[in-house]
């Protein structure tokens, strides 16, 4: 980045969680669910917490008198046992974090998670709410079919693959994305080769009103080494299940068959995989540090406010408007 930030180092833990408060990426790795995820983050907050300078045990103030036949009073200070933490337990624990992602990532894919911790969760709401175009790196491997479309579930066929081509496999890319982009055009009732077409293409991207909905707008074939080959996908509301389907697609569309073997968000919106944080930084420092740098792609984004963001179904409206139709 081109502003220089400085390093957020602290080792008094009262200080830290003050601060505990923001937008942070981290990366996931397959296999892991997001239940297990929030519970290895916060746990790894807890532990770094507690083992920081914690707020120092009270004292007992004792007021008595000097002697029975006397009104003098002697002031005494006592350690106050009652707020050890052999006594009362840890100074932190789980439930005094609260921490949001800005959506739910399949068990089995890996990549960006855009998350936020304390008062980060209602930007993590506003990020998500901002519809961001994802990137994903998605493997395939030729000839073989499943019942779900990926490496996880039973094969039901096999078939030959040696007729595939670079050059084909990206003419048939290049139908589907085309096909989507007709397909966002159609249901705002506007034909590609009209005037209104030209406008809303260079009026920027329209984002679909419901997360049902989902939109690809670019693919692209980045490796190609049969059986295997990986295409990366611009897309909007997606599952891995859809993901999966486009893949069978493809394979079908090809004259064979395909499954997904790997699935990698590399980019959600303005985060990309160099602002994620791996596994082994899950740390309460790493993660004050990460806070801090991705600061300015939260507050300087213009679609996480609503009034910013252009929708299909806004679009729409428009468009219908124009034509003289009665909304």
């Amino acid at each position: 980045m081109a502003n220089k930030l400085s390093t957020v180092f602290t080792s008094y833990a009262p200080d830290a969680f003050r601060l505990l408060h923001g937008c942070f990426c981290i990366y996931k790795p397959a296999g892991m669910a997001m239940t297990f995820l929030r519970d290895v983050i916060v746990g790894n907050l807890v532990r770094d917490l507690n083992a920081m300078d914690v707020r120092p045990r009270g004292s007992l103030v004792k007021i008595e008198k000097q002697r029975s036949d006397s009104n003098a009073l002697i002031v005494t200070t006592l350690p106050d046992f009652a707020d050890d933490p052999l006594v009362i337990g840890p100074r932190y624990i789980k439930e005094d974090f609260k921490v949001a992602f800005t959506e739910g990532m399949h068990r089995q894919a890996a990549g960006v998670c855009v998350s936020g911790v304390g008062d980060g969760c209602q930007q993590a709401r506003r990020v998500r709410d901002a519809k961001h175009v994802k990137v994903y790196e998605i493997t395939g491997q030729l000839g073989t079919a499943t019942e779900n479309f990926s490496h996880l579930g039973r094969i039901v066929e096999k078939s030959t693959y040696s007729h595939v081509s670079l050059q084909k496999l990206e003419r048939v890319i290049s139908a589907i994305q085309a096909a989507h982009l007709k397909a966002s055009y159609n249901y705002l009732g506007v034909n590609m080769q009209s005037q209104e077409a030209y406008k809303l293409a260079i009026s920027g991207m329209i984002r679909p009103t419901e997360d049902r909905q989902t939109v690809i707008y670019a693919l692209k074939c980045i490796h190609f080494s049969p059986p295997q080959f990986t295409i990366e996908v611009q897309c909007i509301n997606e599952t891995l299940p859809y993901l999966s389907k486009l893949i069978h697609e493809i394979g079908l569309e090809l004259k064979s068959t395909a499954m997904m073997t790997q699935a990698r968000k590399t980019q959600h919106g303005h985060f990309r995989i160099e602002h994620a944080l791996l596994r082994k930084h899950w740390t309460i420092q790493d993660i004050l540090q990460n806070i801090q740098h991705i600061r300015p792609l939260v507050t300087k984004d213009k679609n996480t406010h609503a009034k910013n963001r252009r929708t299909l179904d806004e679009e729409k409206q428009i468009t219908i408007t124009a034509t003289g139709e009665d909304l």
